[in-house]
């Protein structure tokens, strides 16, 4: 299996990762978890708790790896979103941290869309 890491992709959402920066600066890494079943299946998310996808697991392995190597991480923050949870549980193993979940970081929720198919919301709600 061919995976692509695309870190600019996936370290900007879903995780709070703080980190001691120069000086005892606070400094905040997001990261976005990796792919999921409804990425694959082309479905809207919000806070519908799909699974990572083998693949988005492998991409959360490969990024904690990264992120060992690039910085070093104090606390990490999550949802409890299967697919942001499994993706942090890696970065937190890799640094041997335990992970804060918090609901407050779920996905905006899109009420009556999660978990639709793309083109079922478009037939449901008449939108582009």
């Amino acid at each position: 299996m061919i995976v692509k890491l695309d870190i600019d992709r996936m370290i900007k959402l879903i995780y709070f990762v703080f980190l001691k920066g120069e000086k005892d600066m606070l400094r905040i890494l997001l990261v976005r978890h990796g792919e999921s079943e409804a990425d694959i299946e082309k479905r809207h998310e919000g806070r519908a708790d799909f699974h990572l996808t083998d693949r988005g697991q492998l991409q959360a392995k490969l990024l904690a790896k990264y992120l060992k190597e690039k910085y070093q991480i104090d606390e990490i923050y999550c949802s409890p979103l299967k697919r942001a949870y499994s993706t942090a549980k890696k970065i937190g193993s890799e640094f041997g941290l335990e992970l804060k979940v918090k609901d407050e970081l779920m996905e905006i929720d899109n009420g009556l869309l999660a978990g639709l198919t793309f083109e079922d919301a478009k037939k449901s709600f008449h939108y582009r």
